[in-house]
């Protein structure tokens, strides 16, 4: 059984392959890298942690990275002095 830092069970793991959606599933993850992504049984079968958390009415999206920027306030941010043009924090 190998050791892994954390273990995140949840009632659904959607992924980007097949199978698309896990009922029950878990995921994996050691030194911030995702080791291991199948049904929570199998997950605890195979690795160990030292941390579980478990999410039974919860949806896991791994990998999901929010890459969604405001890239007016990005580019005006330093071009325009904050006094001149007020715009919202970021």
């Amino acid at each position: 059984m190998e050791s892994v830092d954390l273990i995140i069970k949840a009632r659904y793991v959607i992924t980007m392959w097949e199978p698309l959606v896990i009922e029950d599933g878990a995921v994996a993850i050691k030194d911030g890298v995702i080791i291991s992504v199948d049904r929570a049984g199998k997950v605890q079968d195979n690795f160990r942690a030292e941390e579980v958390i478990e999410r039974g009415r919860h949806i896991l999206m791994p990998g999901l990275v929010d890459a969604h920027t405001h890239t007016q306030q990005v580019l005006l941010r330093s071009f325009i002095n904050d006094k001149r043009l007020s715009l919202p924090q970021i």
